[in-house]
């Protein structure tokens, strides 16, 4: 008999949360970050895979807002120091699926200049746990089949702004 240890995973979540000031003191950049962090054993797909993808894409947004972001900000500052607003980057996500085959989620990313409405970009993916890899749509539906659904619910215009690849499942389907 084989005795094996229960395997445990959970999707806790991760936080950076800092603000970028001047040497003066006065705040530039409030970075505001939350992301998907998997607790799983060294040798879980999602451990080797996942894990680090979150972590990477949050450090690289937090790097971007203290680096590039900060300079915009300054030169704003500088130029009307009364009339600023401290700019934002914010990270925000939702799981949109966790079972024993699937973990679905999606991350928005977004950056303001503190007066305009916020540019947002929206990532998804959807990775197969025994494996650790991310699936693609065919993995649910062959191309041809998810087109013509597609053609079914969207005016012509609208199919060719959809990304087939940015998807994520909810509630047993797929949402794009």
């Amino acid at each position: 008999m084989l005795l094996t240890k229960k395997k445990s995973f959970s999707v806790e979540e991760a936080t950076i949360k800092r603000e970028v000031k001047r040497e003066d003191g006065a705040c530039l950049v409030r970075i505001n970050i939350r992301y998907p962090d998997i607790v799983c054993g060294k040798k879980d797909p999602l451990s080797i895979f996942a894990r680090d993808f979150y972590k990477n894409v949050a450090e690289a947004f937090c790097k971007y807002a203290e680096t590039e972001l900060y300079k915009r900000a300054k030169t704003v500052y500088e130029s009307d120091k009364d009339g600023f607003l401290p700019f934002s980057a914010v990270m925000k996500y939702e799981i949109t699926a966790l079972d024993e085959r699937l973990f679905s989620v999606y991350t928005d990313m977004a950056v303001s200049d503190g007066k305009n409405e916020p540019s947002v970009e929206r990532k998804a993916q959807v990775w197969e746990r025994d494996f650790g890899t991310k699936c693609k749509a065919q993995y649910f539906m062959p191309k041809k089949v998810l087109h013509e659904k597609l053609s079914e619910i969207l005016e012509k215009d609208e199919l060719k702004r959809i990304d087939t690849e940015l998807f994520v499942m909810r509630d047993g389907a797929l949402e794009f």
